[in-house]
């Protein structure tokens, strides 16, 4: 049966599980990364993981991809990082043990949320359902990256999740090493990380661990960005804005003070009426150009790397 035949391909034969079942396409992609990876920044990962047998019969193939490239005389990165994807939630759950096999993980929070409640995120019937928010989720979250500081890896999160910058204080209160976002997003998210607080983003993950509804979840996230992110730093917002007194120097800062409030409140009715189970605000929308040349603070998240989703560094099978 081809894939294309599938019912529902979301849970049907694709990833790691195709790969398996057809060594000779997957020996082919991972003998071109490891050849790729030589004087390069490559890391591969498995998607689609559920367990242990999937991690350890992938890394016995690439173990066998390496002896004969050895043989071959072709050169390779021998201590190229490989990790997986978090995205269905046996994996998350065993997130302890899949940390003692692999390098990192890259936590994939569309199909992770997808997967935890159950929902298809293009059926518009239950499509709102879909909520990143969810308390389920935010535990998933913290028991991965938990996990993976345990066992001495690092932990990215990728997905829409990772680029929307009302989570950021929550994903990196939660521990996340590496955020991947795509390429218009990278500059209003590294904004947001440089201008975050570490004991305050983490301090807003203990008070989100309390809390029993998305709605409540995302109400305090809101809330902890509009306040951490934009109206601490009035002044610079106002130096970004040209302004030629004081007085322009207070409406510089309360425009921008207005467009974030706008951005906030837009989110935060595009989930409540969700229709189609994502979000997509245009950059028009947001403040992200407003705060792209932002001097970062003192107190700021410096270890957490920002990678473009469309980048090279890590390669991925499909």
């Amino acid at each position: 049966m081809r894939s294309g035949d599938e019912l529902n391909p979301f849970l049907g034969w694709r990833a790691i599980r195709f790969c398996l079942e057809n060594l000779d396409i997957f020996k082919a992609q991972l003998r071109a990364i490891l050849r790729a990876s030589v004087g390069t920044n490559v890391k591969m990962m498995f998607p689609m993981i559920s367990g242990l047998d999937e991690v350890r019969r992938g890394l016995q193939i690439v173990d066998e991809c390496r002896s004969e490239l050895r043989r071959e005389g072709h050169p390779f990165h021998d201590e190229l990082e490989i990790g997986v994807m978090i995205e269905v939630p046996t994996a998350a759950i065993m997130a302890d043990l899949l940390a003692r096999e692999v390098d990192f993980f890259s936590i994939g929070t569309n199909d992770l949320i997808q997967y935890s409640v159950a929902i298809d995120r293009t059926n518009e019937r239950v499509a709102h359902l879909y909520e990143p928010s969810h308390p389920s989720v935010v535990r998933l979250l913290k028991m991965v990256a938990d996990a993976a500081h345990a066992n001495d890896i690092w932990v990215g999160v990728c997905g829409e999740m990772a680029g929307e910058i009302l989570f950021t204080p929550l994903l990196l209160g939660l521990g996340m090493d590496e955020l991947s976002a795509g390429t218009s997003l990278v500059p209003r998210v590294k904004s947001a990380v440089q201008r975050l607080s570490v004991t305050e983003c983490q301090k807003l993950v203990e008070e989100v661990l309390e809390l029993d509804t998305p709605a409540a979840v995302l109400a305090r996230c809101t809330e902890m960005a509009t306040r951490q992110l934009w109206r601490t730093d009035r002044l610079s917002v106002g130096r970004l804005c040209q302004p030629q007194s004081a007085a322009s120097l207070a409406s510089g800062g309360a425009r921008f003070d207005d467009t974030w409030a706008r951005y906030a409140r837009r989110y935060t009715a595009q989930r409540e009426r969700n229709c189609r189970g994502r979000t997509t605000l245009s950059d028009s929308a947001s403040p992200s150009g407003s705060i792209s040349g932002l001097m970062p603070s003192s107190s700021i998240l410096r270890s957490t790397s920002l990678m473009s989703s469309t980048s090279s560094q890590t390669s991925w099978l499909t």
